[in-house]
Order: structure tokens, then sequence, then C-alpha cells
């Protein structure tokens, strides 16, 4: 798949994933995504004018491989690199993404995720002392879907920077090639 979003006038985020079996238990899956958000105005005090313009840049690479252990079992990982660019400043960081999917019965699912862990990043300018660290967003997540006839039900709790959250979702298939 790939994707372009646009926000306003200077905000963008481009996207590139794929996914393909290598056998019957292993899959293989990778992407790209580069955002970018320009025009941003810099001050070192509070000022209504600004004494800089400048531009923020994010690239993200991750590659994986899930394995099917039973008919109910399946696991993965991925593995990442995050490289951020503000105005001069640089800094990047690896990351780990672990799940696993258990197939309950034939119509219901369960998971659980943790991503984005890994080391601490700061952002470097050479010649001048860096930020502070900065911690990537561990995300924890466990949910489950239930499929019944042509209707699929889906719940997720998702904790993420000391916040939860619940993700509810809904699909009906209409015909062979519709689904709302």
């Amino acid at each position: 798949s790939f994707g372009h979003i646009e926000f306003w006038e200077n905000i963008r985020l481009e996207s590139g994933f794929f996914a393909a079996d290598l056998s019957s238990k292993l899959s293989a899956h990778g992407g790209i995504r580069y955002a970018t958000v320009g025009e941003l105005e810099g001050r070192t005090f509070p000022t209504t004018t600004p004494q800089s313009v400048f531009e923020a840049h994010d690239l993200s690479f991750k590659g994986g491989f899930a394995y099917r252990i039973s008919p109910k079992i399946d696991i993965g990982v991925a593995a990442g690199w995050i490289i951020e660019k503000i105005g001069a400043y640089r800094g990047s960081a690896f990351n780990l993404d672990l799940g696993t999917t258990v197939h309950l019965q034939p119509n219901l699912d369960l998971g659980a995720s943790v991503t984005n862990l890994g080391s601490k990043f700061n952002l470097e300018l050479a010649g001048v002392p860096g930020s502070d660290d900065i911690t990537l967003p561990t995300a924890y997540r466990v949910g489950g879907a239930y499929k019944y006839q042509r209707y699929l039900g889906a719940v997720e709790f998702v904790y993420l920077d000391d916040e939860a959250h619940v993700h509810l979702g809904a699909e009906a298939k209409l015909n062979e090639i519709f689904s709302l």
C-alpha cells in the first residue's frame, strides 16, 4: 500500500508498506514512513516576530516477520529505525515491536502487542549541547474481534503515555465486494 496525507499547507505524511507470505507459516512485512512539517517559527524569547523559520522531518523504516506457531497462535516481531531532523538538529533511535494473536474459535480472535520498545535519543547539533533524552512512545495494546455471519465487531484497549484508551470498531459485509 502507498499513502499520501496532507494537512493545511505545511504538514505531509508519505508512506509505503508491504506484506508477503514466505511459506505457509512465515510471512514478512516492511515499510517506510516520511513526515514533514514546514514553516515552523523559531523564537528564543516571547515575540510576535519569529527569529527564524525551519522545518521538521521524521523518517522511519520498519521490517519484520510473523510466524504461525500452531493453527491457533501467531507471533510477530518487527525492528525499525527512526531518524528525526528539526531545523539543524538531528537524532535517531532503534525500536522493536512484539505481538501475538490467538485464534480461540473460528470467529473469535484475541491479540496483544507492545510497540516502540527501544533506545532513547536526543536531538544534537555539532558543537551545541543536545536535548534531554527523548523516550519513544511505547504503546501496550490488547484487543479482540468477533465475527457473526456477515458482521464483525472489535474492541482494543491501549495504554500509551500514562493514559488508557478504548477503541471500538464494527463492519458489515453488504455484498461480495463491499463492506461498511
